[in-house]
């Protein structure tokens, strides 16, 4: 925080694919951030024709709970996941992407890339973003 207030910055990000079984993997890292109370990390997961999803943060708008979320020895456990008044039940480490079922939801369900990153720094995003405005008959595009 400062005199505005809090603010966020973000200063990684990281791409992967899925597999055959729709499986992906981010290695850990670590980073250090001076004088930062908070530090997690968010998601975007999508597929064109699907509706998009930000991650467990999109539900649980904690970081600490996505972490837990996505904890390598806790995959595919059902647990019950608690920090302060938040509160998520179910699987862990398991996401479902709802297919659009119309051009509305088609349009609504693309991401857009987060902050001011390009198709240098997010190529596999930034590509199928762009795919899908083509075939939504959209113009835009991202660089």
């Amino acid at each position: 925080g400062g005199p505005g207030g809090p603010g966020s910055t973000l200063f990684d990000v990281r791409e992967t694919l899925t597999d055959a079984k729709g499986e992906f993997y981010i290695p850990s890292y670590i980073s250090f951030i001076p004088f930062s109370r908070d530090s997690f990390a968010d998601f975007i997961i999508y597929k064109p024709g699907y509706m998009r999803t930000c991650g467990p943060s999109y539900y649980f708008n904690n970081g600490p709970m996505t972490e837990e979320f996505f904890s390598a020895g806790a995959i595919g456990q059902e647990k019950e996941i608690r920090n302060g008044q938040a509160h998520w039940k179910g699987i862990l480490g398991i996401m479902w992407l709802q297919r659009a079922k119309t051009y509305e939801e088609r349009r609504r369900g693309m991401p857009s890339p987060p902050g001011d990153y390009t198709s240098k720094d997010l190529p596999l995003l930034i590509k199928i973003i762009n795919e899908e405005d083509k075939n939504l008959g959209l113009k835009g595009g991202y660089k």
